[in-house]
């Protein structure tokens, strides 16, 4: 009984699964996106409070000029700056971080998220500006949705470091160099760390 016939050269190639790809660079897209949400949520939070969100005018004593009194979210909302900070440095935790400390992570994005919004509904609901307070909450809902996002498949990321982890040790074999072998098989055995006078 005949074997299977050899493939004919000349036949096509059988085309690549397309979808393979895709999903395999999927998770990777993910945390991307989701880094980049959330560097870009607090900072726009943190450049947000920096603005002038309220101003006043206070009298002076005579002959003085009334003064014009500025006062910016930070000083109003203090907190809310630096949860816009740790939101965007969570954001780049979540490159290096892996298991539980990427959770970790995500819910830390989540409570920096939530203050810097919170941040931002107190300057809209006192006698400040729109634009500026408006700006901050909408970065601290960027920062808590890649937090979410990150808690729900934070899991299934590959970490920065891990192309760069020690690989797991193995029990080589010592290489056969017997005498008649020619000279770049010693020195390929002594590369491997074998010993080619055994």
């Amino acid at each position: 009984m005949s074997g299977p016939d050899p493939a004919d050269p000349s036949d096509p190639p059988a085309p690549s699964d397309p979808a393979g790809g895709r999903g395999a660079g999927a998770p990777r897209r993910g945390l991307t996106v989701v880094v980049l949400t959330a560097v870009a949520g607090g900072a726009a939070g943190y450049f947000a409070t920096g603005r002038v969100w309220a101003s006043a005018t206070v009298e002076r004593v005579a002959p003085l000029p009334p003064e014009a009194v500025h006062t910016t979210g930070r000083d109003l909302v203090p907190w809310a700056a630096g949860a816009a900070l740790v939101g965007a440095a969570g954001g780049l935790a979540l490159l290096a971080a892996r298991g539980l400390g990427r959770l970790a992570v995500a819910v830390l994005l989540g409570l920096a998220g939530i203050a810097t919004a919170v941040g931002g509904v107190r300057g809209l609901t006192g006698d400040s500006t729109f634009g500026w307070p408006l700006l901050c909450v909408a970065g601290g809902a960027l920062v808590l949705a890649a937090g979410v996002v990150a808690l729900a498949r934070g899991r299934g990321w590959a970490a920065m470091g891990a192309r760069y982890d020690a690989p797991s040790p193995r029990a080589k074999a010592p290489a056969a160099v017997g005498p008649d072998a020619p000279p770049t098989a010693l020195w390929d055995a002594l590369d491997r760390g074998d010993d080619p006078t055994r």
